[in-house]
């Protein structure tokens, strides 16, 4: 593919790593509960993972419910693999997941959904408003304007003074 032969082309003799890649969706309607209380439609723990019965047959995906819901009903996320060159199992596949999970900065407790997923949607977000801010300007004549690829150039550099992510 395009990424491989790029890869090869500035990776600079340094093999390819084996990739997982996992699509990660909550805008569905499939909606789990607990069978073993008293209680109709109490919600499951965090930390619950359907691997079977309501999961496809020709793909390898799961639901997974990791955060705690205090009012309401859960929505699990949907976790399909598209990729597993690394070949993890499930069970290994769902506990990272759960992990990740576990390790957003902005939270304390467990979130929906991975933690790379939410910064990934906070780095879009700045993208989106750097990017209506760099462009918004540029039908007024202005010789010591810069373009807006330098704008962008600009805003999207990583500071050297403060390395890591300064979108969280």
């Amino acid at each position: 593919s395009t990424f491989r032969s790029t890869w090869t082309r500035v990776a600079n003799g340094v093999p390819l790593p084996d990739f997982t890649y996992i699509v990660v969706q909550k805008r569905h309607r499939t909606r789990f509960y607990r069978r073993d209380v008293q209680v109709n439609n109490a919600n499951p723990f965090p930390g619950t993972v359907i691997s079977e019965g309501a999961v496809s047959p020709h793909m390898f995906d799961f639901y997974m419910i990791s955060h705690h819901t205090p009012e309401g009903t859960t929505r699990p996320a949907h976790y399909t693999v598209v990729v597993n060159e690394s070949k993890f199992s499930t069970d290994e596949l769902t506990e990272m997941c759960f992990r990740l999970c576990c390790r957003y900065a902005r939270c304390s407790k467990p979130v929906s959904i991975p933690s790379p997923v939410y910064y990934a949607h906070l780095r879009c977000k700045r993208a989106a408003i750097l990017f209506r801010r760099a462009t918004r300007y540029t039908e007024r004549v202005d010789k010591h304007a810069m373009t807006i690829e330098k704008k962008l150039n600009r805003d999207f550099t990583q500071p050297k003074k403060y390395p890591g992510m300064h979108f969280v």
